[in-house]
């Protein structure tokens, strides 16, 4: 019996993968924040961690207070990180750099989820999170590797060089 290889993924089809999580992590981070404002108690795990704590902290600051500001302030700021996860979705598909600037958007919902795990909540439950956040992590990485991958390949056909090769010298 032979093992069969898997084909590799090629650069189109792994960056298309990565536009999908994209739009998934954008799609679940907006039903978590709606659940969250009907005070279910249910989430998903494959989002965005700051627009719920930004949320979070806006209704405990909105009940402490008595003033809605903060619950509406922080539903705003919430709903923007979302649409730029929607924005980075749509302009990927034609200008590859948006997959750097989602990359570096979810970094940093990283740096805010484990900031929130270490200092405050440190429990078994957050394990989930914490690969979920990782899996979307290396599935951003991907994409802008396979972006990269899709400019070397455009180059080698139209026969342009990088900025930073010199052409052969002719004898």
């Amino acid at each position: 019996m032979t093992k069969q290889v898997k084909p590799k993924q090629t650069p189109e089809q792994s960056y298309s993968v990565a536009r999908g999580n994209l739009l998934l992590v954008a799609i679940c981070t907006a039903v978590n924040l709606l659940l969250l404002i009907l005070e279910s108690s249910t989430q998903f795990l494959f989002s965005a961690a700051f627009p719920s704590l930004a949320y979070l902290l806006g209704d405990v600051l909105s009940a402490q207070t008595g003033l809605a500001t903060f619950r509406i302030a922080a539903l705003m700021l919430g709903a923007a990180d979302i649409l730029l996860y929607l924005l980075c979705w749509i302009f990927s598909k034609k200008h590859r750099g948006f997959m750097i600037a989602a990359l570096v958007l979810f970094a940093l919902d990283c740096v805010v989820f484990l900031s929130e795990f270490v200092l405050l909540e440190m429990n078994a439950s957050f394990v989930l999170d914490v690969f979920f956040h990782a899996w979307v992590l290396w599935a951003l990485i991907s994409g802008v590797r396979a972006a990269a991958g899709l400019r070397k390949l455009e180059r080698a056909q139209t026969g342009t060089l990088p900025e930073n090769q010199e052409p052969p010298a002719q004898a």
